[in-house]
């Protein structure tokens, strides 16, 4: 065993102290090099992620617009539905109001007829 007092052995110390601090400033700097990789790596994916969000709120805002749109559009197309239908149903009744006017004339001309040969056979 050494002596304290001996020289060789506060330089061996000295040394071995060194070597400690060496390698734990060694350690340190890799920590703070892959904590700095890290960093930088989640920043990156922060705004990556940020921007896929972005871009797909700007697509829903434009797909809602769109669906606004044809909700609008097919509200116009149900009133001019609607408004067709009842000219459809005013069409329809006018025809059949007219084919019952066509068949009483069609009957009153065959009464006509009907008396006109009577009248012919008379005479």
């Amino acid at each position: 065993m050494t002596s304290i007092t001996d020289p060789n052995t506060s330089v061996r110390f000295t040394g071995a102290m060194e070597e400690i601090h060496n390698k734990q400033l060694k350690t340190y700097g890799e920590i703070i090099d892959t904590t700095t990789e890290l960093c930088q790596s989640h920043r990156q994916f922060v705004k990556s992620a940020l921007d896929t969000c972005l871009k797909k709120c700007k697509d829903d805002e434009i797909l809602f617009e769109k669906i606004q749109s044809f909700k609008i559009d097919m509200q116009q197309n149900n009133e001019l539905l609607k408004e067709k239908r009842h000219a459809i149903s005013d069409v329809i009744a006018e025809i059949q109001q007219k084919e019952m006017q066509k068949d009483d004339v069609i009957q009153k001309i065959e009464k006509l007829k009907e008396e006109q040969i009577k009248r012919k056979r008379g005479n």
